[in-house]
């Protein structure tokens, strides 16, 4: 029971509402075979089987209905809490702290946004700045370690907790061998890489 961790609670109530390790997996920006570990190590800390898996993807056991039931208002409560325990400023301190995706153009997109929030406002606080990967930045906010972070939406999922505001529009870019019959064209369009290892 001690080595239960949030992430494990969090992917655990994500796939009991989606009942399908896929599109668990794309909300929680993990892949699939990380989600199915983990839950192989809940369901042996608890000794317990907690899904089934179907036709259509899983489904509760009575265990696992139990546990959703049991975990799913306390983990709401907790995310709650730190939400709170995030707006209460400390004003001898007053530090906002941010986690930033450890990225260039990121961390560029950062910087203007950091200036503009300066310049609106005379009481700026200090600013302490981590650069983190994807799934650290999201751990670290759920905790209540970091009062926000910047970083890409794609994958972030939707969180009843978390607003989301967007602060700069990045171009996206592929890459390819020169040698790949692709990179002949002037252009390429997604639909073309279908059968391409990515």
């Amino acid at each position: 029971m001690n080595d239960i961790t949030l992430q494990q609670i969090e992917i655990f109530l994500t796939v009991a509402e989606q009942l399908n390790l896929s599109e668990a997996a794309k909300d929680l920006f993990i892949n699939q075979s990380a989600v199915s570990r983990w839950i192989r190590r809940l369901e042996q800390s608890l000794n317990k089987k907690l899904f089934h898996r179907n036709n259509r993807g899983v489904e509760l056991t009575e265990h696992g209905e139990f546990l959703y039931a049991e975990l799913k208002p306390m983990y709401e409560k907790l995310s709650e809490t730190l939400q709170n325990m995030r707006n209460m400023y400390d004003m001898k301190d007053n530090i906002l702290r941010i986690g930033c995706l450890d990225s260039t153009e990121v961390i560029n997109a950062l910087k203007k946004a950091v200036k503009g929030f300066e310049h609106s406002h005379l009481d700026t606080p200090l600013f302490k700045i981590e650069l983190l990967n994807f799934n650290d930045l999201r751990e670290a906010l759920v905790c209540g370690k970091l009062d926000c972070i910047v970083t890409y939406s794609l994958g972030f999922g939707e969180y009843w907790n978390i607003a989301t505001k967007p602060i700069k529009k990045l171009d996206t870019y592929l890459g390819i061998s020169a040698k790949n019959p692709l990179a002949a064209g002037p252009k390429l369009r997604v639909k073309e890489l279908k059968n391409e290892t990515l």
